[in-house]
């Protein structure tokens, strides 16, 4: 009789482990299928992608010069070549919006990692805070890759969903109240988009419209094939417009060999080539 004993208490805990393991199985399901009935969230680059504050080819800082109208884009405007950026920057004053549109291009596809984002941002001039938007053109191993993305600094890239080229792109970066700024970017072409609000707090002292080379786990990207991107319909808004100074930027590779180049701004236009 005494030897019954521990093999009734010990089937005794295996019914009752098993009722606890059946109770968390079929609670893990309703969980499950309660996410999965949410739409997608965003999810972190698998790649570490980060991008950086201006990175630029020279042993002094830039000195920006020259003015333009309010909301009214100059020709004529200083240069200076950087490792990451090409693209335009306005600086002298502080900004509350940056918008634009572009057309997603096309990378040719390579078995080596290469890496472009086209986005349009506030701030990463002259201090390390940056808020922006934009998309990713990647390509490694033979295959291209194409998303929508916001990212704040100091935190990586934030991918939103998958875009194609040749899909019409509309992005700003928007301050609703202060400390509070919207981030909002949709792709006409699909009609997915995306708009939320997130704290910031940078000195927002510059507005920008760039394609990158972005740091990859760290080191410093190869500029991806995309050939050509415009960016149309550029607007921004701040205290002080008078003030603003704008200067074209050209990206150049460790030799100091120019890589992208950007051309002028015309119409609140203009062409970034590769």
């Amino acid at each position: 009789m005494t030897s019954l004993r521990p093999r009734r208490r010990l089937r005794f805990r295996l019914i009752v482990l098993l009722s606890f393991v059946l109770a968390a199985s079929v609670a893990f399901s309703v969980l499950a299928e309660s996410h999965g009935a949410r739409a997608p969230l965003p999810k972190a680059s698998p790649h570490r992608k980060h991008s950086q504050p201006l990175a630029v080819q020279q042993t002094e800082p830039v000195r920006w010069a020259g003015t333009s109208s309010p909301h009214i884009f100059s020709s004529t405007t200083e240069t200076a070549e950087a490792i990451n950026w090409t693209g335009h920057i306005f600086t002298g004053m502080t900004f509350s919006a940056v918008s634009a549109q572009w057309i997603v291009p096309t990378v040719q596809p390579s078995a080596p990692g290469a890496y472009s984002a086209t986005w349009i941002g506030i701030d990463g001039v002259n201090n390390a805070s940056l808020i922006q938007a934009g998309t990713a053109q990647d390509t490694s191993a033979g295959t291209t890759t194409y998303d929508d993305w916001y990212e704040i600094l100091p935190a990586n890239e934030t991918l939103i969903t998958s875009v194609s080229p040749g899909d019409h792109i509309q992005a700003s970066v928007n301050e609703g109240s202060r400390g509070t700024w919207t981030i909002s970017i949709a792709d006409l072409t699909s009609g997915q988009s995306f708009s939320q609000a997130f704290p910031y707090n940078g000195p927002a002292t510059s507005a920008e419209w760039i394609e990158e080379s972005p740091k990859v786990n760290g080191l410093q990207s190869a500029l991806a094939n995309f050939g050509t991107v415009q960016f149309t319909g550029m607007a921004w808004d701040g205290s002080n417009p008078s003030s603003v100074a704008n200067i074209t930027l050209s990206m150049a590779d460790s030799s100091g060999t120019v890589i992208a180049s950007s051309g002028a701004i015309a119409n609140n236009s203009f062409t970034i080539s590769g």
